[in-house]
């Protein structure tokens, strides 16, 4: 469709679904940040269906 990927919001997804690359340093702190926010929200700190 000629747009650009949506970076932000695929990264976001990635560390939220997979806590460990918090410490992935390819990431930028704002997504790291926004990631944080979200599995604060969570219970048990995972977005986990269980």
């Amino acid at each position: 469709m000629g747009q650009k990927p949506m970076t932000f919001i695929r990264q976001v997804i990635a560390l939220v679904t997979h806590p460990e690359l918090l410490q992935d340093p390819k990431f930028p702190n704002d997504v790291k940040k926004k990631a944080l926010e979200i599995l604060g929200g969570c219970r048990g700190g995972s977005a986990g269906a269980y």
